[in-house]
């Protein structure tokens, strides 16, 4: 006769198969563009069994030892199971990640709005936990001439998927599609990955705030030829915008396939102020973009994670104050470690210090653009007479996958074109939020003539609902538009070719500062000047005439690799980026 719990237990643990399938499934439909549909339902399937091998492993020792613990332990599993897959299935859709250590930190430090969330998913998972525990209990009760053959068979089933799962999760298969990986990876592969990586951050971190400069390749020894200046104008405030994955064929007004009303601001600030013709990515992704940007260096990963000279360390030897404002958290990738401690802003403000002080929630890979628009505005109105700044802001709304949208009401719900598109919407959001940071800097009387706004992007992008047709991280042009009360700065050198690397020298030498000999990159007034980027470890150059690309590895005689060789002595070729963000 049947107990009064086994119906609930059994009915929980019918659900819990279901989530667990459903979860499963999600991480592969959000891939099913990489993965035929066959494979995708082989690898949920795989990946489920290696994650239900220590269930099978706690009930057939339940069985055959009529332990409740073995029972109990495995409810314990399965609802850790359960709320890792279910967890990973939502991630996926909001930001393109699976949980990690990087992810733990992230939240662990952004859990304050979501309270009420919390505790109502823990409380079900609880109440769950509870009816499968019931249900695990009365099948350890069961038979053994039955429970056992077939304990046996899905043991082996689980150990067959988790081995094959080891044997090839560093095979060429996965290469460039890690994503891929994620739909075979099992419970127990998650959490050994999760203390790897806590331990190799951990060494990274002490590594990076113990080492001095010259624990690494020389910086200091470099040299290169400066621009002549030409006119100096000193700004006291300069404010560099790092937009996310912006392509300039993201802009209306270079490329009509993008709808009118979607880059409106942006088209408008272009006419009225200079915006660059021939300004191009140097590194990517985000981290390799930003290095370029912030230290006008190519190779990220070369240099010493270490105090590296900067554009905030340069402007303020020059008596500047300078700060980093970014949208998402200080602990994803351990950003606030590596910008406090390698570009040495005096101010550094992430995800943390917005959500707390504006009470606002992430979204998707971060917090709205808007706040870290609103604070920056706010930092200069509140300078003293004769106080000058470097403000540098990150942003992430644009970041794929995409789901920041436009104010209620605004012009581009009216559009069909972009309300079909998640990308376009993000893309109007951007556009709005730039455009009411301009205004709001007018408005308090903050954009003069000793004003200098800086709007370009962390590298160029590579999604964006087939507007780019490029391989994958390829660089290309993108926005590099220069805003003051007075509009009219560096238009004649519009069309010049330059990257990421020559903005900061640019800015210096307009500011009447000397470079550090460690930058890479030289003014954009510079004739004959270049674009130089890095790609899949080639150098290339671009101008008028065309690209050329050069591996410094195997044409170390060119004067490209030459070039090269004077920042990177001990690098005989740019090494090939791992594809993160």
């Amino acid at each position: 006769m049947k107990t009064s719990s086994s119906v609930p237990g059994t009915a929980a643990l019918c659900l819990t198969a279901v989530l667990l399938a459903l979860s499963r499934a999600a991480v592969f439909h959000f891939n099913s563009k990489l993965i035929p549909v066959p494979d995708g339902l082989l690898f949920a399937l795989a990946g489920l069994g290696g994650d239900l091998g220590p269930l099978w492993l706690c009930l057939l020792a339940a069985v055959l030892l009529r332990s409740r613990l073995c029972a109990v332990l495995g409810t314990l599993y399965l609802m850790a199971v359960t709320a890792l897959d279910l967890f990973n299935a939502g991630a996926m859709y909001q930001a393109r990640l699976i949980f990690s250590y990087d992810l733990f930190l992230q939240i662990r430090n952004n859990t304050a709005v979501y309270r009420l969330e919390i505790a109502v998913a823990c409380g079900l998972l609880l109440l769950l936990g509870l009816c499968n525990g019931c249900g695990l209990l009365r099948l350890a009760r069961a038979p053994r001439r039955l429970a056992v053959p077939c304990l046996c068979v899905l043991l082996l089933l689980s150990a067959a998927a988790t081995a094959g799962y080891e044997l090839t999760r560093d095979s060429i298969f996965f290469k460039g599609y890690g994503t891929r990986e994620w739909v075979l990876r099992p419970f127990h592969t998650a959490m050994l990955d999760f203390f790897r990586d806590r331990e190799a951050r951990l060494a990274a971190r002490n590594a990076s705030i113990h080492a001095q400069p010259q624990d690494g390749p020389t910086l200091a020894t470099a040299s290169r030829l400066l621009a002549d200046p030409g006119t100096v104008r000193r700004f006291d405030a300069i404010v560099i915008v790092a937009l996310e994955s912006i392509d300039l064929a993201y802009l209306h007004g270079k490329n009509p396939d993008i709808p009118a009303v979607a880059t409106r601001n942006l088209d408008a600030l272009a006419r009225e102020h200079v915006l660059f013709d021939n300004f191009f990515t140097a590194a990517q992704p985000t981290s390799r973009g930003l290095h370029a940007l912030m230290a006008s260096r190519l190779d990220y990963e070369a240099d010493p994670p270490a105090a590296t000279p900067s554009i905030f360390t340069a402007f303020a030897g020059a008596g500047y104050d300078t700060w980093f404002i970014s949208t998402i958290s200080g602990q994803w990738g351990d950003a606030r470690s590596d910008i406090t401690h390698r570009y040495q802003p005096a101010h550094v403000i992430f995800g943390e210090e917005l959500s707390r002080k504006y009470g606002a929630r992430v979204l998707k890979w971060g917090l709205d653009s808007a706040l870290g628009f609103r604070e920056a505005a706010d930092i200069l109105a509140g300078r003293k007479a004769g106080d000058r700044s470097v403000l540098f802001i990150s942003t992430i709304d644009t970041h794929p996958n995409y789901g920041f949208v436009p104010p209620e009401g605004d012009a581009c719900w009216r559009d069909d074109t972009v309300t079909a598109s998640p990308f376009l919407l993000s893309l109007c959001h951007i556009d709005r939020a730039v455009g009411d940071f301009i205004r709001d800097l007018r408005q308090r009387g903050l954009l003069t003539e000793k004003t200098l706004v800086v709007i370009t992007a962390d590298h160029s992008a590579v999604q964006g609902a087939n507007y780019t047709r490029r391989a994958a991280y390829a660089p290309d042009r993108i926005p590099l538009l220069f805003i003051t009360g007075d509009g009219g700065i560096l238009r004649e050198w519009s069309t010049a070719y330059a990257s990421q690397i020559d903005l900061p020298a640019t800015l210096l030498t307009l500011s009447g500062i000397l470079p550090p000999a460690t930058f890479m990159g030289q003014d954009m007034r510079r004739p004959g000047s270049r674009a130089i980027s890095v790609h899949d470890g080639v150098l290339e150059a671009r101008d008028a005439a065309g690209t050329e690309r050069i591996s410094p590895r195997r044409q170390p005689a060119h004067p490209l690799s030459r070039w090269f060789s004077i920042f990177y002595p001990a690098e005989t070729s740019v090494r090939e980026k791992s594809k993160g963000n």
